[in-house]
């Protein structure tokens, strides 16, 4: 019987050495978590995923801008073909005025030919 009391003794100062090794553990855990290190950690963790979901909107927003310009582009290149074609059609219209102008004056030049010599 002495040897099972003095194994249940043993145990039970096993036990608490455990409990007080536990103990030590859980207050290096807590020390550790407070240490600033693990608080920068956090702080650093945190300051990414804000960052990364900043460079997700900017992504998305040069991307929209992007799109806007590669239209804006495709519009003036169409401004400008109907601005090239507007001025084809007033060299024309010019030039069409330039031969009446001459007709007229041809014309005037004869009908004043014709008025001097009929005087």
């Amino acid at each position: 019987m002495d040897r099972d009391r003095m194994s249940k003794v043993q145990l039970k100062q096993k036990i608490i050495h455990l409990q007080a090794e536990l103990a030590k553990f859980q207050q290096r855990v807590k020390d550790y978590e407070e240490n600033y290190h693990y608080k920068m950690i956090e702080e650093l963790t945190k300051e990414k995923d804000e960052l990364l979901a900043k460079n997700q909107l900017l992504r998305e927003s040069f991307q929209a801008t992007y799109e806007k310009k590669q239209q804006l582009i495709k519009d003036l290149d169409e401004v400008k073909s109907k601005l090239e074609a507007g001025k084809q059609e007033k060299l024309e219209i010019i030039k069409k005025l330039q031969e009446k102008v001459k007709l007229v004056e041809a014309l005037e030049n004869e009908r004043n030919n014709l008025l001097e010599n009929s005087k």
